[in-house]
């Protein structure tokens, strides 16, 4: 017969590159910490003990944004061998478009506010209302190289100007 493990979950919290994870356990008890990144196997981080508090609190910093990492406690004398499991995503960015205007668009300029990952390749599309494209634009690059090449020293919103034929009057959905 064996006890049931004293220590358990109380919670984690995730902030810009760091989590905070918080177990409740006896005071002085000693556990072993184990991370997994993503799908990948658990790692031993070492001991921790618990303080005088009851807890034992873990600060995991300088990590990867969009990255998930798991976290279990190793117990010994216990039934269960790990306790404690949780997972948290440091989310990063969030790419997209803004807003687009003038939308519709009475005239040949269209303004697109985005955001993107300077170093993925992204391609921004002009459609117009009948779903044929009408521009297409790579912006794959840093934005500062952006606002120069295509905005011709004018200043601007991080975004894009696409410019149609006047022929074209697209308007943007």
């Amino acid at each position: 017969m064996c006890d049931q493990s004293a220590v358990s979950l109380v919670g984690a919290a995730v902030d810009t590159t760091t989590i905070t994870v918080t177990w409740s356990a006896p005071q002085g008890l000693q556990a072993t910490l184990y991370r997994s990144v993503g799908a990948g196997s658990f790692v031993d981080m070492g001991p921790l003990t618990a303080d005088v508090s009851d807890r034992i609190v873990y600060v995991d910093s300088g990590l990867a944004l969009g990255e998930t990492y798991t976290y279990k406690l190793g117990v010994t004398g216990y039934c269960q061998q790990f306790v404690g499991q949780v997972s948290k995503t440091l989310l990063g960015t969030q790419f997209g478009i803004s807003s687009v205007r003038p939308n519709p668009s009475k005239g040949d300029d269209v303004f697109v506010h985005f955001s993107i990952d300077p170093t993925a390749p992204a391609t921004l599309a002009l459609i117009d209302i009948t779903g044929r494209q009408v521009k297409k634009l790579d912006v794959s690059c840093a934005l500062e190289q952006l606002r120069r090449e295509h905005h011709a020293g004018r200043p601007t919103e991080i975004g894009a100007l696409l410019r149609a034929p006047r022929a074209e009057r697209p308007r943007v959905r």
